[in-house]
């Protein structure tokens, strides 16, 4: 039977040491940042730029999750307990 842990990796932290998933980290990161910025710039403050941050901020998390869970040297740690699983 499959652990936690196997079946659903994405609810674990993923504690990244990869120097290259670091780095890919930092350019999603920054891309989102840009546009986010371009459009606290361009677009009239209304809830529709609202709801547009709403989903900016989702799609940089869900972003750098696919780095994250992707890491095969990531280390999953339990959230409830910051500890490797089994440790």
């Amino acid at each position: 039977m499959a652990t936690l842990q196997e079946k659903y990796p994405g609810m674990f932290y993923h504690k990244i040491t990869n120097p290259r998933t670091v780095t890919l980290m930092e350019i999603v990161r920054s891309g989102y940042l840009e546009l986010a910025q371009c459009l606290l710039d361009l677009v009239p403050d209304c809830r529709e730029r609202s709801v547009a941050f709403t989903h900016l901020e989702e799609a940089e998390m869900r972003s750098i999750q696919a780095l994250c869970v992707t890491d095969q040297t990531a280390v999953l740690l339990d959230p409830r307990t910051h500890t490797a699983e089994g440790a």
